[in-house]
């Protein structure tokens, strides 16, 4: 049994030690920084460093990037050059609501000789295709292409690309106002969404009986109402040196991509 004197003793010790803890753990929360989403620790319950509740979702912490299958260079007229991109996106819950790219055309010794900066989107596990025409490489000669993704914007998305369809697609030849003889394509574009879709813009990838890029062109057709149509031409300036083994008509819109992250 303990006697008086070391009880006693034995209770100071205990408030001894119950006051350095308590001074330390003060001490320790005062000097050590607050949890936060971006001090690359898991101390919050997050799902994973610095992601999932309650901070950013993990999915999109972590996006994979955009893929790039192809990226060619054609010449359309005179000194300039369009250029087009396969790209796909491979996250099946993120959308890309702008996807900022640059084109890079270089000569046969491969020094740059004309570049194009664009913008573009992307639905969750969607391919596409980037287009600019028209760079101008003056009097130098492309001897390839090349597309640089510079930014990207994720937002968590589950919805897909609208249902928009080019149907009544034509490859023909005609006459400009001197006579002379030039390719154009047509088609119908019809909106099969109940949602009117702004903004609606539309590319021709055209290719030789080889699969072989040969010509491409866009342009913005507008707003298109839901179960609308409206016809598209594209026109180029002289005739194709053959028919056109195949070609794809890309009508699409952003606007069922979120605007905002979460």
């Amino acid at each position: 049994m303990f006697g008086f004197r070391e009880r006693r003793q034995l209770i100071i010790s205990l408030l001894i030690v119950a006051v350095l803890v308590a001074v330390g753990y003060v001490a320790v929360r005062t000097l050590l920084p607050e949890p936060t989403c971006e001090d690359g620790r898991r101390n919050q319950g997050e799902e994973d460093v610095d992601c999932g509740e309650p901070c950013v979702p993990c999915v999109l912490k972590h996006p994979k990037e955009l893929e790039v299958f192809w990226v060619r260079a054609v010449r359309s007229r005179g000194s300039a050059y369009d250029v087009a991109a396969r790209i796909s996106n491979p996250n099946a819950k993120l959308g890309a609501r702008s996807i900022e790219y640059e084109f890079e055309l270089f000569d046969a010794a491969d020094l740059p000789v004309a570049a194009r900066r664009g913008s573009a989107f992307a639905y969750p596990g969607e391919n596409l295709h980037l287009v600019e025409i028209g760079l101008d490489v003056g009097e130098r000669e492309a001897a390839r292409a090349a597309v640089t993704v510079r930014r990207v914007e994720w937002v968590i998305a589950d919805e897909v690309a609208p249902d928009i369809a080019a149907g009544g697609r034509e490859y023909l030849t005609e006459e400009d106002v001197e006579g002379r003889r030039r390719s154009a394509i047509r088609a119908v574009i019809t909106n099969r969404t109940l949602e009117d879709l702004p903004e609606v813009a539309v590319s021709a990838i055209v290719f030789d009986g080889q699969g072989n890029l040969f010509a491409v062109h866009r342009t913005v057709l507008g707003d298109l109402g839901a179960a609308e149509s409206k016809p598209v031409k594209f026109v180029w300036g002289e005739m194709f040196a053959d028919a056109p083994g195949s070609f794809a008509i890309e009508a699409r819109s952003a606007a069922l991509l979120p605007s905002d992250r979460p």
